[in-house]
């Protein structure tokens, strides 16, 4: 008789895939503190439902905190068409896309890891909830890393409370060129504020609040926010420069990197977004996030990725265009690079919260272009940015056990030994000298050393071999002699 044992597969909170979702839900609701309702029980079971239909094959998949939500990934309208002139790529007749194309130099010597949100430069990632907003948090992710970055430089009545948790609600609501709820993009937003018609400040979150938006969905398009902050405190905290289309001259915020819907990041894309970030500065992107069955269920434990959709169509025909067009959904921000588990990735904040993925955050292969992350790379620079400073202090090479490996995101500096990838700095020619002579020194010494002990050894060897033959010939000779034979 044989007996057939089965094993249930056991999900975060202790939740197994054969219990039925009354049970399930149950367990979610404790493990996570939630207020139970039909509402949130229902979304939580449609999302377990798809959560044990990929399971299998999905190691990067788990339970996680946000399943009783709906996780937006719409929201990203498209891009502005763009020309080059001189040394922009800008649109600016109608302001809306004017930008500047990188002027920072690509720093030689950067971190071998960097994690932003450890080093204090980005805010807790907040959930943007079943509205179409993530132009908005992107945006907003930017604006607050440059303020944090800037932090000494802001002594007003509000600022110098170190209070620089942004409102992305004044952002959708005040948006004039964006659709609120139905989408947006972080160079519209940005060519906004450089207008600063109805955009004239960055606000606080304390005052405009990201949880009413609901409430406030019968004022789009009708209702503009007035700002709460004192004149005196109106902030754009990023530098701008003059761009000029053969049009229009204007001034802009928004810096280009690289923006490319049928090519992924060049090796030269790839060092500047590293440097950036090696000067704490995020990089605002885009990827396609609806297509994937996986990503909502995220776990944070490793790294994830999925094949651009557009990969299986050939480059350069109209229907890799379409494809690009159709999934570009999300606006996303790069917050560091390093190793996870041993593969380069970069770490990317999104919109879903923080009990999602690595605390909100989420890994993804460098050079993959997995969900199409590797296309858009624009941000802007800190108003009181020196170009000159090379990399922020105290940012880089988090490791446990590694410079180049990222820790378990306990969102605290680990072990930051300021490691550097890169050539040293050249050194004095007498120190180089004495580096020469001492090293030529060295090795006579070890060659020295390695000889006087084989020369031991083998005569070491050559007197035990003398002492063996003394002690074995005469046994030989009486053994012999004794057969009335002689040698």
């Amino acid at each position: 008789m044989f007996t057939i044992i089965t094993y249930s597969l056991q999900l975060n909170c202790n939740i197994t895939q054969d219990e039925g979702c009354d049970i399930s839900y149950a367990k979610f609701a404790n493990c996570y503190n939630k207020q139970i309702s039909q509402d949130s029980k229902l979304q939580f079971c449609e999302s377990l439902k798809q959560l044990l239909s990929i399971i299998q094959t999905c190691d990067t998949c788990d339970v996680t905190s946000t399943m009783d939500q709906v996780l937006n990934t719409g929201g990203l309208i498209n891009l502005p068409t763009r020309k080059s002139a001189g040394n922009a790529i800008t649109d600016c007749k109608n302001k809306l896309a004017c930008n500047r194309i990188n002027p920072l130099e690509t720093v030689s010597q950067i971190y071998e890891s960097v994690d932003l949100k450890e080093a204090g430069l980005v805010t807790t990632p907040r959930a943007q909830g079943n509205c179409g907003s993530c132009w908005a948090f992107g945006t907003t992710a930017a604006l607050e890393n440059s303020m944090l970055h800037d932090k000494s430089h802001y002594t007003g009545t509000i600022w110098e409370q170190n209070n620089y948790d942004l409102s992305e609600l004044y952002l959708v609501m005040n948006s004039q060129n964006s659709s609120y709820c139905k989408g947006g993009n972080f160079i519209t937003a940005i060519n906004e504020y450089d207008l600063g018609s109805v955009l004239k400040t960055v606000e606080l979150e304390i005052n405009f609040v990201y949880t009413t938006w609901i409430t406030e969905q019968s004022k789009f398009g009708v209702s503009k926010y007035t700002p709460k902050i004192q004149l005196s405190d109106y902030t754009l905290p990023y530098k701008q420069y003059k761009v000029f289309d053969g049009q229009v001259s204007t001034d802009t915020g928004l810096i280009y990197i690289y923006l490319d819907s049928y090519n992924t990041f060049t090796t030269k894309a790839r060092k500047e977004i590293k440097s950036y970030l090696s000067r704490g500065i995020v990089v605002v992107g885009t990827m396609a996030a609806g297509f994937s069955n996986s990503f909502p269920h995220y776990s944070g434990k490793s790294w994830t990725g999925e094949a651009c959709p557009c990969s299986k169509y050939p480059e350069g025909t109209s229907n890799y265009i379409v494809c690009i067009q159709k999934y570009m959904d999300h606006q996303i921000t790069f917050v560091g690079y390093g190793k996870k588990n041993g593969v380069d990735v970069w770490v990317v904040r999104n919109s879903w919260s923080s009990g999602w993925g690595a605390g909100g955050n989420f890994y993804v292969p460098i050079g993959s272009n997995a969900f199409c992350i590797e296309t858009t790379a624009l941000t802007v620079i800190p108003k009181y940015y020196d170009a000159s400073a090379g990399v922020y202090a105290n940012i880089g090479s988090h490791s446990r056990g590694s410079s180049t490996e990222l820790d378990s995101d306990s969102a605290q500096l680990i072990l930051n030994d300021g490691s550097y990838i890169g050539m040293p700095n050249k050194l004095p020619q007498w120190a180089t000298v004495l580096i020469v002579i001492g090293s030529i020194a060295g090795l006579i010494i070890i060659i020295s050393t390695i000889c006087c002990c084989v020369n031991r050894k083998k005569r070491g060897y050559e007197l035990q071999q003398q002492t063996n033959v003394v002690q074995t010939v005469p046994a030989v000779q009486q053994r012999f002699n004794g057969g009335g034979r002689t040698l």
